[in-house]
């Protein structure tokens, strides 16, 4: 990604599989909630 992203900017639309089957769009609230939270681990520094 080029671009980066600032605080408060919206997430990019990505879609993911999700555990179970379906899929998972990241950056689309769902089941009545307004914010989504997405957590990277990038592994032990």
């Amino acid at each position: 990604m080029a671009d980066k992203l600032k605080s408060g900017d919206r997430l990019p639309d990505i879609t993911v599989p999700q555990l179970g089957g379906g899929e998972l769009h990241l950056g689309i609230p769902a089941d009545d909630h307004d914010w989504q939270m997405i957590v990277v681990y990038r592994g032990k520094h």
